[in-house]
């Protein structure tokens, strides 16, 4: 028998070590703080795609249309003073992980950080925003254009368009994409996956993505806030898709596209979907 002792770090081998990491993550943009505002809705959304943000990190943003957290009245409470206290718990409850928020106001900042919560700077995010409604919700519900302008607005200010250079790096992915792998395909580049994308699987890029397979999981274009992005599957039959921070999901898309070749673009807010080759 042979019997191998574990050996205890040397002088030379040091106990960690620190490197730098892309990570996509979420971002819950709050209109509103009070959590019987916030919850539900999120809730009805949690239930169409269970998968969907399950056990995800997310990060909170104040957005600028938000009632400004600044100084009280005298004897009056804060706005959004014990919000966030009461909003992360039901946050939790949902499965929902807030690890951050985005720097804002400076009360949203302080009471952040007596909550535990780092804030984080805006100028090098990379993460996806998650709108509150759709863009087909927002026209059946019949919100007028200039809203619409105001909302789309806030998600630019928040997510900037890159404006590098045209050359950007590829990402080529020559295996199945297997449920709970995720992909990124960062620095402003295409994903080109030229097998399937199983169930619960996650692929995301900057710029454009293309599968050459079956895809089933959720894919994410556009991941800055690129809505030209495009994507592009060899046979459609996703969870979700997202381009330029706006998704939708597989209950919403006709059945007429599912296991077809298609292409799918953003135009006035809405998906369009057109079968390749005609």
């Amino acid at each position: 028998m042979h019997v191998v002792r574990a050996s205890e770090p040397s002088p030379s081998q040091p106990a960690f070590r620190l490197r730098g990491t892309s990570l996509s993550l979420v971002v819950l943009e709050l209109h509103e703080t009070a959590p019987e505002a916030v919850l539900p809705s999120l809730e009805r959304l949690l239930s169409k795609a269970p998968a969907f943000l399950w056990q995800a990190p997310i990060i909170l943003d104040l957005a600028s249309n938000t009632p400004e957290v600044g100084a009280p009245e005298v004897g009056a409470p804060e706005v959004g003073q014990t919000d966030l206290a009461r909003l992360l718990p039901g946050l939790r409850r949902l499965k929902l992980h807030p690890i951050g928020v985005l720097s804002g106001p400076e009360g949203w900042q302080t009471q952040a950080a007596a909550l535990g919560l780092p804030v984080m700077p805006r100028g090098t995010q990379r993460s996806l925003p998650l709108p509150s409604e759709r863009p087909q919700q927002n026209q059946r519900k019949g919100l007028d254009l200039q809203s619409q302008e105001r909302a789309a607005a806030n998600r630019t200010s928040a997510e900037p368009l890159e404006t590098e250079e045209l050359s950007k790096p590829t990402l080529m992915i020559a295996r199945p994409v297997r449920a709970g792998q995720q992909i990124y395909a960062d620095g402003g580049g295409d994903l080109i996956v030229t097998a399937s994308v199983n169930p619960g699987a996650e692929i995301i890029a900057d710029g454009h993505i293309h599968v050459y397979g079956a895809l089933k999981g959720r894919a994410i274009a556009g991941a800055r806030g690129n809505r030209e992005a495009r994507i592009f599957a060899l046979r459609l039959d996703p969870e979700l898709l997202a381009i330029g921070g706006y998704y939708t999901m597989h209950g919403d898309i006709e059945t007429a596209v599912i296991g077809k070749g298609v292409e799918v673009s953003m135009e006035d807010r809405s998906f369009k979907f057109r079968l390749i080759g005609q």
